[in-house]
């Protein structure tokens, strides 16, 4: 059982990288599309919802399929989805705003889906701060109560997802 959780958590790794080197190849060949800033933001955004929807998927898997192997990967997919989002609003803050924090919040409070977005950040930051040993046994039976906001997030991200897309362009996650 054992090397078959490092096996998958290799084969994790490797998915949760490979878009990091693509991106980062893309952007060195330039190849990226006419706005790069835009570009890098919408790939981050999509594959941090690709990562929810997997952490979000492994519960009915592990239930439907037996297949209990997979609860290993739930902290690794759930930080990746943390990674991913902090690199998606980092596009934001470096590339679209030139790391301006006072035009970075007056954005954040002026626009409903940057509002959104800010609450369910948030909200991965705090997951992904507690979801370490030492707080499931300081929180103990409010730390699954804690990780059970990860529904409300996600649909807070969906709507944010929705709202940041122009009206007939919404593209496939």
């Amino acid at each position: 059982m054992g090397r078959k959780i490092v096996l998958l958590k290799s084969i994790s790794w490797i998915f949760i990288l490979a878009p990091l080197i693509w991106i980062v190849v893309m952007a060195y060949l330039d190849q990226i599309g006419g706005d790069p800033a835009k570009e890098i933001q919408h790939f981050t955004g999509r594959i941090a919802i690709r990562f929810l929807l997997a952490v979000l998927l492994l519960s009915p898997l592990v239930h439907l399929f037996r297949l209990r192997l997979l609860n290993s990967l739930r902290r690794l997919l759930g930080l990746a989805v943390f990674f991913w989002a902090i690199l998606h609003v980092l596009s934001y803050y470096v590339f679209e705003l030139g790391l301006d924090p006072a035009l970075f919040l007056s954005e954040i409070v002026s626009r409903n889906y940057l509002i959104l977005g800010a609450i369910a950040w948030l909200g991965l930051l705090l997951l992904a701060l507690t979801s370490n040993r030492w707080m499931m046994r300081k929180l103990a039976k409010n730390w699954k109560r804690l990780h059970n906001c990860i529904y409300p997030i996600a649909i807070i991200i969906a709507i944010h997802y929705f709202m940041s897309q122009k009206i007939g362009h919404i593209y496939p996650l």
